[in-house]
């Protein structure tokens, strides 16, 4: 399996429109692209008319309005639509109205460069700061979806790189649609067949909402009967310009449809109330609590502790780097997404002003055995990541890099560095503060809860309170009582306990500018110390610092890097600190609904059978209880786009994350696989 994708082939004929080799056609009209978007896709879904609608119903939780396209192209319809947006939503905020979100999906397979994109653009310099902002976070070119964010949250681009018959079955919604308008673009039908499909219509009914409407720039005879086939209304219109006809059109009704794999079935929160109550104080917990405000919630965090980031979120310093795979797997996608969501959320949210310790210094992941250079050299070879995720650097260019000696090949990730967890968590308090409203307890430690009549969880806590939730996320980490709680006790939950050292820097140490990988990590030095790690102790509970798991860090540098002489000049002072991580045996964390295990036990006692998926059941989750734990040592890397995951499931908003990857984080995972095999 190749990561990459194939990149768009184009050249920009003499009136400077961009045309796409592959497909001998035109991206846009010649006569003015520009106008062609607003008229074929905007006024044809009655935008901006729907968008000042929703601004007279108010309820309790707004919903974004979601725009899906077929085919990013040069993004102008992207570009166009934001323009608009932008521009409308300014004036009906001046005259006081709450003005909805803007969510916009478009699916590419063939992706041009953020080069090719910035040029398409230069016809119209009205529209040049929207691209800048477009290219500034465009993504690198891998399969999947790329959630950007602009203009502080209010419009978000989920950029799916892929076929698009093999994207949108995978886009996850529920049974109701996600979808309010299509712009259903893409080259023309005689032109590019493989998209125009019967399949097509199929997922545009499947993810579109009652009532969502669809323009398209053809008239094709065999486009509008396979629309009406699929169960559209359908009507001819005025095309643009001096094309005769197109076609638009509206969802009537939603036919009645079941998932495909109804087991791995998301439910979204049924409450109308927008209270959310969190329980943990780590990276998961603010992470979601943050997700959760940023989409209209009001959150109430319970910590168990008498502050936040005391337990596996604690350290002073952490490595921030993807998790790598020699085989490109769904685990090795998830890590990747993960890991540039997290950059551009960490960058962006200490650019608005909420600042911590870190330092984007790059990561060198050592081959300091032949076997490991080997094995990453073959990596490199196969070309089955993206180029420009990583560099491949000789021992000299290592040594270059990191400034000290390193006479290793090494693995070199520009975007990784290392920060600080404990600023971090606060940094994100100080976020969900500035837009809307969290409530924080601490010495709150979860001995029980209980679903009321009214569908309310009962929360009983250690110190004798009581409260209520409409929605609970549970997000507790490695907490030992925390896991014998009902349905997290029926996860097959590890706890792995992990020492690293806080060292002195010293004079042969100070130079060092990258984080160093190889067993364990190295930091470059914060406040004259640097941070080793870390030790991994499974069914280990105790957090108290250990002489000889310290020696054991001391050991590990010095055997890794054993051709060099400063790792043996370090020492310890016994300033090292001891936590527990949550981690599962798939090595992936859990995200999603919580479950009555004996329940999907019987629901699906016959999965071993291979019925057709709509012979099964919607698998039953416990009603508005949601879990996200079992994130391990990546926390910094999967918590922001898992966390902004769980967070659109319970809002019932598109996610970011495709079925075939969200099956591998499903809590019911495990039971499932069991059940596939007969075991248990």
């Amino acid at each position: 399996m190749r990561l990459a994708v194939t990149s768009a082939k184009i050249h920009f004929n003499d009136k400077g429109v961009p045309v796409a080799e592959d497909f001998d056609d035109v991206y846009f009209s010649a006569e003015s692209g520009w106008e062609e978007s607003l008229y074929v896709f905007i006024k044809n879904n009655q935008l901006p008319e729907r968008w000042l609608k929703d601004t007279e119903n108010k309820p309790s939780i707004p919903k974004p309005f979601v725009i899906a396209e077929t085919g990013f192209g040069s993004g102008l319809n992207f570009i166009a639509t934001w323009e608009l947006y932008d521009r409308v939503r300014q004036q009906a905020e001046n005259q006081g109205k709450t003005f909805p979100k803007l969510h916009f999906i478009s699916v590419e397979k063939f992706p041009m460069s953020a080069g090719e994109i910035a040029k398409t653009s230069q016809p119209w310099p009205e529209l040049q700061a929207y691209v800048d902002e477009l290219v500034s976070q465009y993504p690198k070119l891998y399969p999947g979806c790329h959630r950007l964010s602009f203009d502080n949250g209010n419009i978000t681009l989920d950029l799916w790189f892929g076929d698009i018959e093999d994207v949108l079955p995978n886009i996850q919604s529920p049974i109701e649609g996600i979808v309010d308008a299509w712009f259903l673009d893409g080259f023309a039908p005689d032109k590019n067949p493989q998209m125009w499909q019967p399949s097509l219509y199929e997922q545009v009914v499947r993810l579109g909402k009652a009532g969502s409407t669809f323009s398209t720039f053809t008239a094709a005879g065999q486009v509008r009967r396979d629309m009406k086939a699929a169960g559209l209304d359908v009507e001819k219109r005025k095309g643009f310009g001096r094309k005769r006809e197109m076609l638009a059109g509206y969802l009537s009704e939603k036919p009645t449809s079941k998932p495909p794999k109804p087991w791995f079935y998301r439910s979204p929160n049924t409450s109308n109330s927008k209270n959310i109550a969190i329980v943990g104080g780590g990276i998961a917990a603010t992470s979601t609590a943050l997700a959760l405000i940023r989409k209209g919630y009001s959150v109430t965090l319970y910590c168990q502790d008498e502050s936040l980031a005391t337990r596996a979120s604690g350290n002073r310093q952490a490595g921030f780097y993807p998790q790598l795979q020699a085989d490109m797997n769904a685990q090795s996608l998830i890590y990747l997404h993960c890991f540039h969501y997290a950059s551009r959320y960490y960058q962006a949210l200490n650019n608005q002003g909420f600042e911590f310790a870190h330092d984007w210094c790059g990561v060198n992941i050592l081959a300091f055995t032949p076997e490991l250079q080997n094995r990453y050299q073959n990596l490199v070879s196969k070309n089955q990541w993206p180029q420009d995720t990583f560099e491949w650097l000789s021992p000299e260019q290592t040594a270059e890099k990191a400034a000290i000696d390193l006479p290793y090949w090494s693995l070199y990730f520009s975007e990784g560095g290392w920060l600080n967890p404990p600023e971090l968590i606060q940094a994100q308090i100080n976020a969900a503060k500035s837009v809307g409203e969290l409530d924080t307890f601490y010495h709150h430690k979860l001995e029980s809860y209980q679903q009321l009549a009214n569908n309310e969880w009962k929360l009983v806590w250690n110190n004798g309170e009581t409260t209520t939730a409409d929605a609970l996320v549970i997000a507790t980490g490695a907490d030992e009582q925390a896991m014998r709680l009902p349905n997290l006790v029926d996860l097959p939950l590890l706890a792995v306990r992990g020492q690293v050292e806080h060292l002195t820097t010293s004079e042969s140490t100070a130079s060092l500018k990258t984080v160093v990988c190889h067993k364990g990590y190295f930091t470059p030095t914060l406040n004259n110390r640097h941070t080793l790690g870390s030790t991994y102790v499974k069914n280990e509970h105790c957090e108290k610092v250990r002489i000889e798991e310290t020696q054991k860090n001391l050991q590990t540098q010095i055997k890794a890097m054993n051709d060099v002489n400063w790792p043996t000049s370090l020492q310890s002072d016994q300033q090292g600190r001891a936590s527990i991580r949550c981690t599962t045996p798939d090595h992936l964390p859990i995200m999603g609904n919580l479950f009555n295990y004996q329940h999907q036990k019987r629901q699906f006692e016959d999965l071993y059978k291979a019925l057709p998926d709509d012979r099964y059941p919607l698998a039953k989750p416990e009603k508005n209880l949601f879990v996200l734990t079992g994130l391990g040592s990546r926390g910094l890397c999967t918590a922001p786009l898992l966390a902004e995951a769980i967070a659109c499931q319970i809002s019932g908003q598109p996610l970011p994350l495709n079925n075939k990857l969200l099956e591998h984080l499903n809590p019911n995972r495990f039971l499932i696989r069991d059940l596939i095999r007969r075991q248990n």
